[in-house]
C-alpha cells in the first residue's frame, strides 16, 4: 500500500490549531462520487469483505463502511480464551454480568464470589463477547474506528487490514472542529460496521 498516498498532515491556517487533512481530500468528493472513490481505492489495493455506502444531508455528509470478515479473520476461541485468561479483567466486557443463575450483578459483585464462581462467570463473559462480535446478526455492530486493537479476536492480518480501510478513508477527509467552542469543521463522520453470520 502506498502510504504516501494515503498520508494526513497538518491543515495549514487550522482554526483549532489542530485540524488535519488527508493527502485525498482536496478533491471535495460528495456523496455517491466519495463513496465511489473509496471503493475505487479498497480495490486497488485489493481489500475484499468491504461495502462503502454514503448518506447526504443539510450540512453535511456520512460513510458507512461495512465490515463482513470470514472465519479465518477470527482466532480460534480456545486461543481468545486463553489470552483473556492470561490477564483477568472482567471490567473489558462492561460494568454489570449475569450471575451463574442469570441474575445480573456488578463486577464489584463478582469479585465478591468464590473463585471457581467467579472464574465461570469470566469464561462465559470472553465466550458471549466473542460470539457477539462471530454472529451478529444482519444489522451487525458498531466497531470503534479509533482503536481496531481492542478486538484482539481478530486475527493481526485483519486489524492490519482495519487500520489499512481506515487510512484510506481518512485520506479523502479533513477535519479543523473544535469541540471546546462547539464548532465542527469536517468532509465527513465514518462509520464502522460489523456484519458477520459464522
Amino acid at each position: 500500500m502506498d502510504m504516501e498516498k494515503y498520508s494526513i498532515s497538518k491543515m495549514n491556517g487550522s482554526y483549532s490549531g489542530g485540524g488535519w487533512e488527508g493527502n485525498n481530500s482536496h478533491k471535495h468528493l460528495y456523496g455517491a462520487e466519495l463513496a465511489k472513490a473509496i471503493r475505487e481505492e479498497f480495490k486497488a489495493n485489493k481489500i475484499k469483505g468491504v461495502t462503502v455506502r454514503s448518506e447526504t444531508y443539510s450540512g453535511g455528509q456520512s460513510i458507512t463502511i461495512t465490515l463482513r470478515p470470514k472465519m479465518t479473520d477470527f482466532i480460534p476461541f480456545v486461543d481468545y480464551e486463553g489470552i483473556k485468561m492470561e490477564n483477568i479483567n472482567p471490567y473489558q466486557f462492561g460494568s454489570r454480568v449475569k450471575d451463574l443463575n442469570g441474575n445480573w450483578i456488578s463486577i464489584d459483585e463478582m469479585y465478591n464470589l468464590p473463585r471457581e464462581e467467579y472464574i465461570a462467570i469470566y469464561k462465559q463473559m470472553i465466550l458471549e463477547y466473542y460470539e457477539e462480535h462471530v454472529n451478529t446478526g444482519k444489522s451487525g455492530t458498531s466497531v470503534n474506528e479509533h482503536n481496531f486493537d481492542l478486538y484482539d479476536f481478530f486475527t493481526e492480518e485483519y486489524r492490519n487490514k482495519l487500520k489499512a480501510i481506515k487510512m484510506i478513508v481518512d485520506s479523502f477527509n479533513y477535519d479543523d472542529s473544535d469541540i471546546m467552542t462547539d464548532y465542527f469543521c469536517r468532509g465527513f463522520y465514518d462509520h464502522y460496521t460489523l456484519v458477520c453470520n459464522l
